[in-house]
Protein backbone atom coordinates (compact mmCIF):
# COMPACT_ATOMS: atom_id res chain seq x y z
CA UNK A 1 0.00 0.00 0.00
CA UNK A 2 1.04 3.36 -1.21
CA UNK A 3 -0.27 6.72 -0.61
CA UNK A 4 -1.51 8.82 -3.37
CA UNK A 5 1.01 11.46 -4.95
CA UNK A 6 3.82 9.21 -3.74
CA UNK A 7 6.57 9.24 -6.89
CA UNK A 8 7.40 6.00 -7.78
CA UNK A 9 10.22 4.11 -9.38
CA UNK A 10 9.39 2.86 -12.61
CA UNK A 11 9.64 -1.44 -12.37
CA UNK A 12 12.64 -2.92 -13.86
CA UNK A 13 11.45 -4.81 -17.95
CA UNK A 14 12.30 -8.12 -16.60
CA UNK A 15 10.00 -7.73 -13.19
CA UNK A 16 7.37 -6.27 -15.13
CA UNK A 17 6.85 -9.25 -17.73
CA UNK A 18 7.15 -11.29 -14.85
CA UNK A 19 3.94 -9.37 -13.08
CA UNK A 20 2.31 -8.89 -16.83
CA UNK A 21 2.39 -13.33 -16.52
CA UNK A 22 0.97 -13.52 -12.81
CA UNK A 23 -1.50 -10.79 -13.84
CA UNK A 24 -2.84 -12.40 -16.84
CA UNK A 25 -2.73 -16.21 -15.43
CA UNK A 26 -4.65 -15.16 -12.23
CA UNK A 27 -7.14 -12.72 -14.32
CA UNK A 28 -10.97 -13.09 -14.65
CA UNK A 29 -13.92 -11.64 -15.75
CA UNK A 30 -16.51 -10.77 -14.20
CA UNK A 31 -20.21 -9.17 -15.27
CA UNK A 32 -21.91 -6.53 -13.52
CA UNK A 33 -25.73 -5.23 -13.83
CA UNK A 34 -26.40 -3.20 -16.78
CA UNK A 35 -26.68 0.04 -16.59
CA UNK A 36 -29.52 2.31 -18.63
CA UNK A 37 -27.77 6.21 -19.14
CA UNK A 38 -29.93 8.18 -17.28
CA UNK A 39 -29.23 11.23 -19.69
CA UNK A 40 -31.07 9.30 -22.25
CA UNK A 41 -34.89 8.58 -22.56
CA UNK A 42 -36.00 5.17 -23.46
CA UNK A 43 -36.47 6.56 -27.28
CA UNK A 44 -32.68 6.80 -26.92
CA UNK A 45 -32.47 10.40 -27.17
CA UNK A 46 -30.68 13.16 -24.59
CA UNK A 47 -33.33 14.57 -22.53
CA UNK A 48 -32.96 18.44 -23.70
CA UNK A 49 -33.97 16.60 -27.39
CA UNK A 50 -36.80 14.94 -26.00
CA UNK A 51 -37.95 17.89 -24.03
CA UNK A 52 -37.53 20.28 -27.42
CA UNK A 53 -39.47 17.56 -29.23
CA UNK A 54 -42.46 17.85 -27.04
CA UNK A 55 -42.64 21.48 -26.70
CA UNK A 56 -42.90 21.39 -30.76
CA UNK A 57 -45.98 18.94 -30.70
CA UNK A 58 -47.07 20.74 -28.04
CA UNK A 59 -47.60 23.96 -30.10
CA UNK A 60 -48.79 22.19 -32.91
CA UNK A 61 -51.78 20.89 -31.09
CA UNK A 62 -52.38 24.32 -29.76
CA UNK A 63 -52.17 25.64 -33.01
CA UNK A 64 -52.84 23.50 -35.42
CA UNK A 65 -50.24 21.99 -38.04
CA UNK A 66 -51.86 18.78 -39.26
CA UNK A 67 -51.28 16.18 -36.56
CA UNK A 68 -52.82 12.92 -37.50
CA UNK A 69 -55.62 12.56 -35.33
CA UNK A 70 -53.76 8.56 -35.16
CA UNK A 71 -50.75 9.98 -33.68
CA UNK A 72 -52.90 12.14 -31.02
CA UNK A 73 -52.08 9.60 -28.23
CA UNK A 74 -48.43 9.09 -28.69
CA UNK A 75 -46.04 10.75 -26.43
CA UNK A 76 -42.64 10.14 -25.90
CA UNK A 77 -41.80 8.11 -22.71
CA UNK A 78 -40.44 10.85 -20.71
CA UNK A 79 -42.79 13.96 -21.39
CA UNK A 80 -42.72 15.91 -18.63
CA UNK A 81 -42.86 19.25 -20.31
CA UNK A 82 -44.88 22.79 -19.98
CA UNK A 83 -47.10 24.61 -22.26
CA UNK A 84 -44.45 26.63 -24.20
CA UNK A 85 -46.50 30.35 -25.05
CA UNK A 86 -47.37 30.89 -28.24
CA UNK A 87 -44.71 32.54 -30.39
CA UNK A 88 -44.66 36.55 -30.82
CA UNK A 89 -46.06 38.03 -34.29
CA UNK A 90 -43.45 40.50 -35.61
CA UNK A 91 -43.12 42.59 -38.32
CA UNK A 92 -41.14 41.67 -41.36
CA UNK A 93 -39.38 43.90 -43.80
CA UNK A 94 -37.79 41.41 -45.54
CA UNK A 95 -37.94 37.34 -46.42
CA UNK A 96 -37.15 35.44 -42.49
CA UNK A 97 -38.09 32.17 -41.09
CA UNK A 98 -39.70 33.68 -37.50
CA UNK A 99 -40.36 30.33 -35.52
CA UNK A 100 -41.16 26.26 -36.42
CA UNK A 101 -43.58 24.39 -33.59
CA UNK A 102 -43.49 27.58 -31.93
CA UNK A 103 -39.77 27.63 -31.13
CA UNK A 104 -37.14 30.51 -32.69
CA UNK A 105 -34.29 28.72 -31.38
CA UNK A 106 -32.93 24.63 -30.99
CA UNK A 107 -35.03 23.51 -33.69
CA UNK A 108 -35.22 20.01 -33.67
CA UNK A 109 -35.70 17.87 -36.79
CA UNK A 110 -36.63 14.17 -36.42
CA UNK A 111 -38.05 11.64 -38.89
CA UNK A 112 -39.71 10.30 -35.70
CA UNK A 113 -43.63 9.92 -36.73
CA UNK A 114 -45.06 11.13 -33.37
CA UNK A 115 -43.08 14.43 -34.22
CA UNK A 116 -42.01 15.09 -38.16
CA UNK A 117 -44.54 17.70 -38.81
CA UNK A 118 -43.41 21.38 -39.06
CA UNK A 119 -45.30 24.49 -38.94
CA UNK A 120 -42.76 27.13 -40.17
CA UNK A 121 -43.89 30.55 -40.06
CA UNK A 122 -42.56 33.97 -40.90
CA UNK A 123 -42.40 35.95 -43.85
CA UNK A 124 -42.00 36.45 -47.90
CA UNK A 125 -42.06 33.00 -48.56
CA UNK A 126 -43.78 33.51 -51.94
CA UNK A 127 -47.33 32.08 -52.95
CA UNK A 128 -45.59 29.06 -55.21
CA UNK A 129 -44.12 26.16 -53.76
CA UNK A 130 -40.73 26.28 -53.47
CA UNK A 131 -38.07 23.45 -52.01
CA UNK A 132 -37.28 23.29 -48.03
CA UNK A 133 -34.19 21.66 -46.97
CA UNK A 134 -32.19 20.96 -43.75
CA UNK A 135 -28.54 21.93 -44.08
CA UNK A 136 -25.66 21.01 -42.10
CA UNK A 137 -22.95 23.11 -41.08
CA UNK A 138 -19.73 23.67 -42.89
CA UNK A 139 -17.45 20.81 -41.14
CA UNK A 140 -19.64 18.69 -39.30
CA UNK A 141 -19.75 15.15 -40.73
CA UNK A 142 -22.88 13.10 -41.47
CA UNK A 143 -22.80 9.58 -41.97
CA UNK A 144 -24.24 8.03 -44.92
CA UNK A 145 -25.01 11.71 -46.54
CA UNK A 146 -23.10 14.36 -48.16
CA UNK A 147 -26.60 16.05 -49.77
CA UNK A 148 -29.43 18.37 -47.92
CA UNK A 149 -31.78 16.70 -46.23
CA UNK A 150 -35.11 17.38 -48.20
CA UNK A 151 -38.35 17.91 -46.08
CA UNK A 152 -41.26 17.59 -47.98
CA UNK A 153 -44.48 19.66 -47.92
CA UNK A 154 -47.40 18.48 -46.49
CA UNK A 155 -49.80 16.92 -48.66
CA UNK A 156 -53.11 18.95 -47.33
CA UNK A 157 -54.61 22.05 -49.27
CA UNK A 158 -53.02 25.64 -47.96
CA UNK A 159 -49.71 23.45 -46.98
CA UNK A 160 -47.53 26.81 -48.44
CA UNK A 161 -48.35 30.28 -48.31
CA UNK A 162 -46.28 33.70 -48.10
CA UNK A 163 -46.67 33.35 -44.21
CA UNK A 164 -46.79 29.73 -43.49
CA UNK A 165 -45.56 26.17 -44.23
CA UNK A 166 -46.39 23.00 -43.24
CA UNK A 167 -44.08 20.39 -44.05
CA UNK A 168 -42.89 16.56 -43.37
CA UNK A 169 -39.82 14.48 -42.56
CA UNK A 170 -40.09 11.05 -44.28
CA UNK A 171 -40.21 8.46 -41.52
CA UNK A 172 -38.47 5.93 -43.47
CA UNK A 173 -34.83 8.27 -43.38
CA UNK A 174 -31.98 6.37 -42.66
CA UNK A 175 -28.38 6.43 -42.76
CA UNK A 176 -27.95 10.02 -41.44
CA UNK A 177 -26.80 10.29 -37.81
CA UNK A 178 -27.29 13.43 -35.41
CA UNK A 179 -25.97 16.76 -36.53
CA UNK A 180 -26.42 20.44 -36.20
CA UNK A 181 -28.18 22.04 -39.11
CA UNK A 182 -29.63 24.96 -41.09
CA UNK A 183 -33.53 24.91 -42.28
CA UNK A 184 -33.51 26.42 -45.71
CA UNK A 185 -36.39 27.46 -47.75
CA UNK A 186 -35.27 28.03 -51.36
CA UNK A 187 -38.48 30.08 -52.76
CA UNK A 188 -39.67 30.20 -56.38
CA UNK A 189 -38.43 33.60 -56.65
CA UNK A 190 -34.50 31.99 -56.15
CA UNK A 191 -34.70 33.57 -52.52
CA UNK A 192 -32.43 31.99 -49.61
CA UNK A 193 -34.21 32.07 -46.67
CA UNK A 194 -32.39 30.67 -43.60
CA UNK A 195 -32.88 29.34 -39.55
CA UNK A 196 -29.60 28.88 -38.01
CA UNK A 197 -28.92 26.83 -34.74
CA UNK A 198 -31.26 23.63 -35.57
CA UNK A 199 -30.39 20.23 -35.38
CA UNK A 200 -31.46 16.76 -36.74
CA UNK A 201 -32.22 13.78 -34.48
CA UNK A 202 -32.11 10.55 -35.87
CA UNK A 203 -34.51 7.96 -35.03
CA UNK A 204 -32.65 4.92 -32.53
CA UNK A 205 -32.78 1.32 -33.21
CA UNK A 206 -32.31 -1.51 -30.54
CA UNK A 207 -28.89 -0.64 -28.69
CA UNK A 208 -26.10 -2.57 -29.28
CA UNK A 209 -23.20 -4.09 -26.89
CA UNK A 210 -20.00 -2.77 -27.89
CA UNK A 211 -16.78 -4.70 -28.77
CA UNK A 212 -14.42 -2.46 -27.74
CA UNK A 213 -15.04 0.65 -25.15
CA UNK A 214 -13.08 3.92 -26.75
CA UNK A 215 -10.76 5.36 -24.43
CA UNK A 216 -11.87 8.62 -24.23
CA UNK A 217 -14.94 7.11 -22.53
CA UNK A 218 -13.60 5.75 -19.40
CA UNK A 219 -11.65 7.90 -16.67
CA UNK A 220 -9.20 5.78 -14.92
CA UNK A 221 -7.14 5.68 -11.34
CA UNK A 222 -3.56 4.93 -11.83
CA UNK A 223 -2.39 2.00 -10.00
CA UNK A 224 1.15 0.88 -8.45
CA UNK A 225 2.75 -2.30 -7.14
CA UNK A 226 4.67 -1.92 -3.96
CA UNK A 227 7.36 1.29 -4.57
CA UNK A 228 7.20 1.23 -7.88
CA UNK A 229 4.79 2.00 -10.88
CA UNK A 230 3.95 -1.02 -13.22
CA UNK A 231 4.24 0.28 -17.15
CA UNK A 232 1.34 -0.12 -19.18
CA UNK A 233 -0.77 -2.36 -16.64
CA UNK A 234 -1.14 0.89 -14.48
CA UNK A 235 -5.02 1.08 -14.15
CA UNK A 236 -8.36 -0.11 -12.77
CA UNK A 237 -11.76 0.39 -13.71
CA UNK A 238 -14.33 1.44 -12.63
CA UNK A 239 -12.12 4.15 -10.42
CA UNK A 240 -12.17 4.05 -6.73
CA UNK A 241 -11.34 6.77 -4.18
CA UNK A 242 -8.98 4.75 -2.67
CA UNK A 243 -5.26 4.56 -1.78
CA UNK A 244 -3.22 2.67 -4.92
CA UNK A 245 -2.40 -0.94 -4.31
Amino acid sequence: MVAPRVQLEPVPTDEYRQLWSQVLKNARIETGPKLKNPAISEDGLARGVVSALQEQRTYLEKHGGGIPAALNSVRLATDNSSNPPPSQRVTCHKPMIRSVNGKTTGVVFTPMAAHNVYKIEGCFFGDTPGIVELEGHTGMPRAGSGHPITIRLDSAPGAWSDNELTVRIDTGLSGISDYSATLVIHSAKHRRIELRGCRFAAVRGDPQLLTVIPSAWVRLYPNAVGSRVIRQLEYLSPTQDIVTW
